[in-house]
C-alpha cells in the first residue's frame, strides 16, 4: 500500500515539472517573439528612412497604425500594450516592457537627417539654422498608435541645394 502511494506521489511531482517545464519553454517562446516584432518594426521603419534619405527627389512616406492604403502600417500595440518608437538621427529604437530592438540609419549624410517639421525654416536657409534646430530636436519619441512622417525635400542652403530628410510626428 506504502509502495502504491509513493508511486502515485512520484507521479504526481513529475507531471507537475513536465508542467512547469512546459510553461517556461512557451514562456520563453513568447519573450523571443516579442523581441523579434520589436526588431521587425525597428526596421521597418530604418528601411524606409534610408530608401527615402538616400534619393534625389522630393517625396513622403507616412507610418500609420491603422489600415491605410496610402501608408506603412505599423502594429498599434503588442499583445495589447503600447510600445515606444525612439528615432534619433541615426538610430531607430523600439522598446515595450524591457524589452529593446534597435537598427541604424544609414542617410548618405546623418547632419541632413532632422527630428522637426520642414516648414520651421524656409525653403532658403543656412546650416547655422538647421543646427539650431537640430540641437533642440535630438529625439523624436511617438508611442504605438501615433503617426508619424518621413519628407525627403530639397532646401537652398547657404545658397546650395541640397536634399534633406525629416521626420515628425503627424497628427
Amino acid at each position: 500500500m506504502l509502495d502504491w502511494a509513493l508511486s502515485k506521489v512520484f507521479i504526481s511531482i513529475f507531471t507537475m515539472g513536465i508542467v512547469v517545464f512546459s510553461i517556461f519553454v512557451f514562456s520563453a517562446a513568447r519573450d523571443d517573439l516579442g523581441e523579434t516584432q520589436l526588431e521587425n518594426i525597428s526596421k521597418e521603419i530604418s528601411s524606409r528612412v534610408n530608401e527615402l534619405s538616400n534619393t534625389y527627389s522630393n517625396s513622403s512616406v507616412y507610418f500609420t497604425f491603422r489600415e491605410n492604403a496610402s501608408a506603412i502600417e505599423l502594429p498599434s500595440d503588442m499583445d495589447g500594450d503600447e510600445y515606444d518608437i525612439r528615432i534619433s538621427s541615426d538610430s531607430v529604437t523600439v522598446q515595450m516592457d524591457g524589452k529593446l530592438a534597435s537598427s541604424d540609419i544609414r542617410a548618405e549624410d546623418a547632419s541632413r537627417v532632422h527630428l522637426w517639421h520642414p516648414d520651421k525654416i524656409n525653403y532658403t536657409t543656412n546650416q547655422t539654422e538647421l543646427e539650431e534646430l537640430d540641437n533642440e530636436n535630438r529625439f523624436l519619441d511617438v508611442v504605438s498608435g501615433e503617426g508619424f512622417r518621413v519628407v525627403r525635400t530639397e532646401l537652398i542652403v547657404n545658397g546650395e541645394i541640397e536634399y534633406h530628410t525629416f521626420i515628425f510626428e503627424d497628427y
